[in-house]
């Protein structure tokens, strides 16, 4: 991806997302500690201060029954898992 973006309006730019977008995502994954901020005058300059990151998500959908679905025949609780890894060009 390049250089670490200047601003989140800059990451914003390149991801071709809207500001706001790119502001709320941003401020979740801060929250979480995934992304941290270096000032830059008025800017924020975002960047991730890990080599890698893996996520591992299990979701589980209840069963479909008569009552929540009447064409649906009934099954186990589907289910499913997702497995990523982010790779900052970062340190």
């Amino acid at each position: 991806m390049g250089a670490s973006a200047t601003s989140i309006k800059a990451l914003a730019d390149r991801l071709d997302r809207s500001y706001s977008a790119v502001h709320d995502d941003v401020a979740v994954l801060a929250d979480h500690g995934i992304v941290k901020f270096r000032r830059d005058g008025a800017a924020k300059q975002p960047f991730v201060p890990y080599e890698t990151i893996a996520f591992d998500i299990t979701g589980r959908a209840p069963a479909a029954t008569e009552e929540s679905d009447p064409f649906a025949r009934p099954h186990p609780s589907a289910s499913y898992t997702c497995r990523s890894a982010l790779i900052s060009e970062e340190g």
